[in-house]
């Protein structure tokens, strides 16, 4: 499974494409078809998720995993997720065209700051991921803690 690191500004044209930089692509498997879902994301901040279809694969079969049908509320929870994916594939240019109406949802414009989260990548308003951001700093001390535990075994 791919590592996505590192964050960096870059800009969508006006029929919102992409331009899939190097660097990532070098991150890809070399086996890999370009072939991405992408979605905005669950947790309630205003972002767009990419993952690669092996990515993907692992996300969806985790959720269905774990997700019962017969529970209203997961089944809406899936509803969500799933009913929003699209899958994109990169063209000849190695672009991705990302339709209007998820750029939307994120608040991205002209240009997106891509975030490198380990097995996916976010595409954030750049003005709105830095004050997320900066939030996250203000606390990582306590965040670390909780999320890493405060005691070693």
């Amino acid at each position: 499974m791919t590592d996505f690191l590192s964050s960096d500004l870059y800009s969508i044209d006006e029929k919102g494409r992409l331009s899939f930089p190097a660097k990532i692509l070098k991150m890809l498997p070399t086996k890999t078809k370009r072939r991405f879902t992408v979605l905005r994301a669950w947790d309630g901040q205003p972002c767009l998720r990419i993952y690669t279809e092996e990515g993907w694969k692992a996300v969806a079969n985790q959720i269905k995993s774990r997700v019962n049908p017969f529970v209203e509320k997961e089944q809406m929870f899936m509803r969500v997720i799933f009913g929003r994916a699209i899958e994109l594939e990169l063209d000849g240019a190695m672009r991705l065209s990302i339709p209007r109406a998820l750029l939307d949802l994120a608040g991205i414009e002209k240009q997106t700051l891509l975030v490198g989260v380990s097995d996916h990548i976010e595409l954030w308003n750049p003005e709105q991921y830095h004050k997320v951001h900066q939030q996250i700093i203000d606390n990582i001390s306590a965040i670390a803690q909780e999320v890493m535990g405060g005691s070693r075994a």
